[in-house]
């Protein structure tokens, strides 16, 4: 099912986010919200992006020819799961040089609204603007951005499938699952999960289960964005814990951390829509984690 928006809106947000990006004609190698935000309203555009939906089919497509315009080596990683295929799709960038650094997002929607006030939205599927595409769209940017520098590590960009598949954690964090048992050997040293990042006047506090199992880089984390000047998007208060991917990660030893907002009222509703999130909130999220790739923080 493709989520019909109030007339109008769609033609209207997608016009204006591609003539912002359009517009922003910065230095070549910086993160640009517009961009960011443009990518978000097309993935929404595009339809739920539930795993064997033809709209997840063209999204992966769309992502990885996007992607593969700035780095070489992108493949995708397809799994099973109770004989569902799912793909997680997989960036590198500077390979082989040092223990890789991982940034990771959920590219999937859910199948059901399921928190909605409204039962009449609970067996529709999530339009998924916030809650997945924010991420993957980010991770798009900056696959464009991270492009125009020298990189002393290696980063992995990571789609990750599966993520809201099911209605328990068992059923859940596919796609993190999948990749560990397909990397084995070459685990990323340190990472950052994106998810549900860019709502508007987004307010990212220290994730529960990030602070508890690798406080040192969240800590060095916040610390950096207080230097750039972004603790109004990322306040250096204890939020709530959250499972989600990076979970998977900490319980093997990992220093995964999760950036998520999630006081968001939309959250599993079918409000979940472009409108709601913003290129600002895409923008400061996107300009820490640049500056935490190219200059790693001390935890």
């Amino acid at each position: 099912m493709r989520f019909s928006y109030p007339a109008g809106l769609a033609i209207a947000l997608s016009l204006t986010a591609s003539a912002a990006a359009q517009a922003d004609a910065r230095v070549p190698g910086t993160f640009s919200g517009p961009r960011a935000m443009a990518e978000l309203v097309a993935q929404v555009q595009a339809g739920p992006r539930i795993p064997g939906t033809p709209s997840a089919a063209r999204t992966l497509t769309r992502i990885e020819r996007q992607v593969r315009t700035w780095v070489q080596d992108i493949r995708r990683e397809p799994f099973e799961h109770e004989g569902q295929r799912m793909t997680n799709l997989v960036a590198r960038l500077a390979p082989g040089r040092g223990r890789p650094i991982m940034v990771a997002a959920h590219w999937d929607t859910r199948r059901w609204c399921d928190r909605d006030p409204d039962p009449r939205w609970h067996a529709t599927p999530l339009p998924g603007a916030n809650d997945g595409a924010s991420g993957a769209a980010v991770l798009v940017e900056l696959a464009r951005a991270l492009s125009g520098h020298p990189l002393a590590h290696e980063v992995r960009l990571v789609w990750f499938d599966g993520e809201d598949w099911g209605r328990e954690a068992d059923d859940m964090f596919l796609g993190a699952r999948a990749y560990l048992r397909a990397h084995p050997d070459d685990p990323p040293g340190w990472g950052i999960l994106l998810d549900m990042v860019g709502e508007r006047g987004a307010r990212i506090p220290r994730e529960g289960f990030s602070e508890a199992q690798a406080p040192g880089l969240l800590r060095a984390i916040y610390r950096r964005a207080r230097t750039l000047g972004l603790s109004g998007t990322f306040p250096d208060r204890p939020g709530q814990a959250v499972l989600d991917d990076h979970t998977v990660f900490l319980d093997r030893g990992i220093p995964i951390v999760d950036l998520i907002d999630f006081d968001y009222p939309e959250w599993h509703t079918h409000g979940d829509t472009p409108d709601r999130c913003s290129a600002d909130s895409l923008e400061d999220v996107g300009r820490l984690v640049m500056s935490c790739i190219l200059d790693p923080p001390e935890p």
